[in-house]
């Protein structure tokens, strides 16, 4: 279920960034780990941890279905206000459903009907808005490399070292491959990644990550 899929990922994503900060593993992702596209993919995830606001739309490219919309924004006194709606199928229903996590500032409800109090603010940020999913970890990047599309734009490759990327963490388990692409136009502005996880018993994952509304967002609600 897609739910659980993307879960996995970011939670992965996460326990990685956090053993290679905590354990001093070249320099917090600060590495001598030179690769094509690094540069260019790095201050897209810089810029994306210091937005005022903006929408995330995650994309299943096997099915061309939007599964997730994550938005976020700052308010004055600057606390965060942020909305995690998701589509996904049921396999045991077999019906698509939806759900919602929501945060108003004071407590993160759901579509069902849970809620708990939490705080998230510019000190200290909902995870997802701080540029986690664009999945971008050059320390455990294999080999990068870049291709020009008849439009002209670029496109920024990586491959990971499972090995490494195993050794770190245990959520991408059965995972044989793990891809990233970043594109960008003719400009050089970023427009989108997309991310590709082939595993050795089961259906690869194929998702595509925009970046829309970049500073512009001012409400959200479920």
């Amino acid at each position: 279920m897609y739910n659980e899929a993307m879960k996995k990922i970011i939670l992965a994503f996460l326990s990685i960034a956090f053993a290679i900060c905590i354990l001093g593993f070249s320099g917090c992702l600060r590495s001598e780990n030179e690769f094509i596209g690094r540069a260019e993919i790095q201050s897209v995830v810089d810029a994306a941890a210091n937005f005022d606001s903006a929408r995330y739309v995650i994309t299943n490219l096997q099915t061309g279905e939007v599964q997730e919309i994550f938005s976020f924004y700052y308010k004055e006194d600057k606390t965060q206000i942020w909305l995690d709606e998701k589509e996904f199928y049921n396999e045991a229903t077999g019906v698509t459903e939806s759900s919602y996590q929501y945060y108003d500032g004071v407590n993160v409800t759901d579509s069902d009907g849970n809620a708990a109090a939490a705080t998230y603010n510019r000190d200290e940020p909902y995870s997802m808005s701080t540029g986690v999913l664009l999945f971008f970890l050059p320390d455990l990047v294999a080999s990068g490399t870049s291709t020009v599309t008849d439009d002209g734009f670029t496109v920024y490759t990586q491959e990971y070292d499972m090995e490494r990327l195993h050794e770190k963490t245990n959520a991408m388990a059965g995972a044989v491959s793990f891809k990233t692409t970043y594109l960008f136009d003719t400009d050089g502005e970023f427009l989108a990644m997309t991310e590709h996880i082939a595993y050795e018993n089961k259906d690869p994952s194929d998702y595509q990550i925009e970046i829309i509304d970049i500073n512009n967002v001012t409400a959200v609600s479920p």
